[in-house]
C-alpha cells in the first residue's frame, strides 16, 4: 500500500453540495480512478456547521483529491458537474420567482428566521432553567 503523504495530489473538484460530491466520486469510481476525498466528514462539526452559506466557513468546501497523473482525466470527467443545473425542476406551484426576489433567497431567509427562533428558545429555555436552578437551591 502507497504512503499517502508520498503521492503528489491534486484537487480536481471542490464543492459544498454532497449531492454534486456523491456524483463525483461515483464518476471516479466509475473510471477506476483512486481519489480521497478532504472535508466530507467535519462540515458539521465546527461553528454552526453549513449554515448560512451552505459550506462550513471554518473548513471550506469538501474537496476531491486524485494523483497528479490521473489529474487531467479527472478534470475533463468532472467538468460538465459544477456547472450542471438541478435535474428535477421546480414544482409546479412554487414559482421561480417572486416579484423582483428569487426563491432561493426567500428560502435562505426562511430558513434564517428559523434558526433565529431555535435560537431564541434555547437561550430562554438556559435562562429559565437556571432561574429554575437558582430558586431550588435558594441563591436568588
Amino acid at each position: 500500500m502507497t504512503d499517502l503523504d508520498t503521492i503528489n495530489q491534486v484537487v480536481v473538484f471542490a464543492d459544498s453540495r454532497s449531492d454534486r460530491i456523491a456524483v463525483a466520486k461515483s464518476i471516479l469510481m466509475s473510471a477506476d480512478t483512486p481519489f480521497w476525498v478532504r472535508g466530507e466528514g467535519i462540515q458539521d462539526l465546527f461553528g454552526w456547521g453549513r449554515f448560512p452559506v451552505g459550506t462550513n466557513i471554518f473548513v471550506g468546501p469538501i474537496e476531491i483529491l486524485v494523483c497528479q497523473h490521473d489529474a487531467a482525466d479527472s478534470r475533463a470527467m468532472l467538468a460538465d458537474l459544477a456547472s450542471c443545473e438541478p435535474l428535477l425542476p421546480p414544482p409546479e406551484n412554487q414559482p421561480e420567482s417572486v416579484g423582483d426576489r428569487d426563491v432561493s433567497s426567500s428560502l435562505f431567509w426562511g430558513r434564517a428566521k428559523l434558526a433565529a427562533k431555535v435560537a431564541t428558545i434555547l437561550i430562554l429555555g438556559y435562562w429559565a432553567l437556571a432561574l429554575l436552578l437558582s430558586l431550588m437551591w435558594g441563591t436568588l
